[in-house]
């Protein structure tokens, strides 16, 4: 179980997520970019302290057609895995 986020801790941790966007847009070393952001729950709301922070995405390729924006999904893919102390990390098809 989560130990409840101070107003401050989720206030960074949306800020932190919210460059993380504006970095994944701005480059084209990422397949997709993020189209919106959606924030939801009681992060709306003046709760001092929450567990968590609820956010939903829409991504969008950034390249047209699928033969230019899927190889690219691939080696970002993998270069993920390979960087991940997961052994559950799941594989591209």
């Amino acid at each position: 179980m989560q130990r409840p986020l101070p107003k401050e801790a989720r206030n960074g941790a949306l800020t932190q997520f919210m460059e993380r966007v504006h970095l994944v847009n701005g480059t084209h070393e990422y397949a997709y970019r993020v189209e919106f952001v959606v924030l939801f729950g009681n992060m709306l709301s003046d709760v001092e302290r929450l567990g968590d922070v609820d956010i939903a995405i829409r991504l969008q390729p950034k390249a047209d057609g699928d033969a230019k924006c899927c190889p690219r999904g691939v080696v970002r893919s993998s270069q993920a895995r390979s960087r991940s102390r997961r052994k559950d990390f799941p594989k591209c098809i």
